[in-house]
């Protein structure tokens, strides 16, 4: 590995620069297909060697000892409204290729993401967001925990009865994949009804690594797995009056204990937080499905459902807890940190609203 500045040098005509990001840090850079360097949008004169192309020159092995990198990996980014950068459509043949069971793996995610799903930036979204309400789709947007991490004691068929009745089109905040967490619910949902769709909004920076998570569920449903690319600024860009109002009047019941403040591992307390209240604005009065949900499904939770007393959102929750990845035992979580604690705390007071509604383990509902 070496690092150098040359004035000079660019990439060859002949062959073009790929974009890739390193997720982690949210840095984008440059790199010319067969070669091993990279060069950071940021300082384009700067070049950084020693790269190793993988997975079909998608993702780029950063070396050892490298500094300035968070991930050991970059993966290739495609623009929101890029079209399909292999500059031809896909024949007969490879298409079963690329959807087959035995002899296609996640090598070619890149190309998988691209040929069988819908990317959209939030304003082409928007264009079509109107467009299915006006046909009448329903939408039912899912929360929980981290829908990577595993999960236990949760009424999973009545979760997926709920959601098939209430919904032709499922939305998440890109949760990446796990087959024992809630989202294991996407493909369910999927493989229900040929003609449902699920469309998940993420973060720029980290679009790419959804692609790689969910290359399975893309080839197995063509066509049906939407993108909402949110740009990387997105939060530090937009502050509404009803946004400011909302963090205030959460900062009112942190003070006052009722929840719990939100924390990330970036430790950016309010990141996530704000990230899924700014993204309401572009899923409208869409109902919600919880299963469970720690301090940010908790807070937005309560925003929509008791500061907001005139424009209420219908909440469903359900029960379930985290397995701890260690142990494999359910997690015992702080007080005042869970979805299910708040509707429980609510329950007590006799201060349920109409528009929450609350499933025990048992699959039996009632009003909160």
């Amino acid at each position: 590995m070496e690092k150098e500045t040359e004035q000079a040098r660019g990439c060859q005509a002949e062959i073009p620069c790929v974009l890739y990001v390193d997720e982690d840090a949210g840095a984008y850079y440059e790199h010319q297909l067969g070669t091993d360097s990279v060069r950071p949008v940021q300082s384009p004169d700067t070049f950084i060697h020693g790269f190793q192309e993988a997975e079909e020159q998608t993702t780029l092995l950063v070396p050892h000892g490298v500094d300035g990198f968070e991930d050991s990996k970059l993966c290739r980014v495609r623009e929101a409204d890029e079209t399909i950068p292999f500059g031809f459509a896909a024949s007969d043949d490879r298409r079963e290729f690329l959807q087959s069971q035995n002899e296609c793996r996640q090598d070619h995610w890149f190309e998988i993401a691209c040929r069988f799903g819908v990317q959209l930036s939030l304003d082409r979204w928007g264009a079509k967001f109107s467009k299915m309400q006006s046909d009448g789709l329903r939408f039912l947007k899912v929360v929980g925990f981290d829908g990577g991490s595993p999960m236990a004691e949760a009424p999973w068929q009545a979760a997926l009865s709920h959601l098939e009745s209430e919904a032709d089109v499922l939305l998440w905040d890109g949760d990446w994949y796990c087959e024992k967490g809630w989202t294991h619910l996407i493909p369910l949902f999927l493989q229900g009804d040929g003609r449902r769709i699920v469309v998940a909004f993420q973060k720029r920076a980290e679009v790419p690594g959804f692609h790689r998570q969910y290359w399975d569920i893309y080839r197995r449903f063509p066509g049906r797995v939407w993108m909402v690319v949110v740009p990387d600024d997105f939060v530090d860009s937009v502050a509404t009056e009803k946004f400011i109002r909302e963090l205030a009047w959460l900062e009112e019941m942190y003070a006052d204990n009722l929840l719990q403040r939100p924390t990330t591992w970036t430790g950016d307390h309010a990141r996530y937080l704000r990230l899924a209240l700014l993204l309401r604005r572009h899923q409208g009065a869409t109902s919600v499905m919880a299963i469970n949900g720690g301090k940010t499904a908790a807070a937005t939770a309560a925003v929509e459902n008791l500061m907001w007393k005139e424009e209420r959102v219908k909440w469903t929750v359900f029960g379930g807890k985290r397995v701890d990845h260690k142990s494999g035992q359910c997690r015992v979580e702080e007080k005042n940190s869970t979805l299910v604690e708040l509707c429980e705390d609510l329950k007590a007071k006799g201060a349920v609203p109409a528009s929450m509604a609350f499933v025990h383990l048992n699959g039996c509902a009632e009003g909160m």
